[in-house]
């Protein structure tokens, strides 16, 4: 019998699930198999991103833990900033600046 928090406990086949890290304990493993130890040398770089420009901010390094959804790719920025890409493509969808002053508006480009 299902219990209201298996949806929470797995991550459906496919990888796109709700949890943090692929599964319950933060593992970091995937079952998708369409990367291994014959292919992973030929893998090229798809797309780059260019983080949104804030004037007077002097930070060079960004790390991230992305969460994807579907097929968009969501992060937060070193500034606070939420960005929403395209995971195939890496077209922004959107970005939002909670700290731009002009309230909860989310700018789709």
């Amino acid at each position: 019998m299902a219990t209201p928090g298996d949806k929470l406990t797995r991550s459906p086949p496919g990888g796109n699930g709700v949890l943090y890290a692929h599964d319950p304990g933060g593992m970091r493993f995937s079952p998708l198999k369409q990367i291994d130890r014959t292919n992973v040398q030929r893998l090229q770089r798809a797309w780059t991103y260019q983080l949104p420009a804030n004037p007077g901010n002097e930070i060079v390094a960004f790390e991230s833990t992305p969460l994807m959804v579907e097929d968009v790719l969501y992060f937060a920025t070193q500034t606070g900033q939420a960005v929403a890409l395209d995971a195939e493509t890496g077209r922004q969808l959107w970005v939002f600046d909670p700290f731009s002053g002009s309230g909860p508006v989310v700018a789709r480009l």
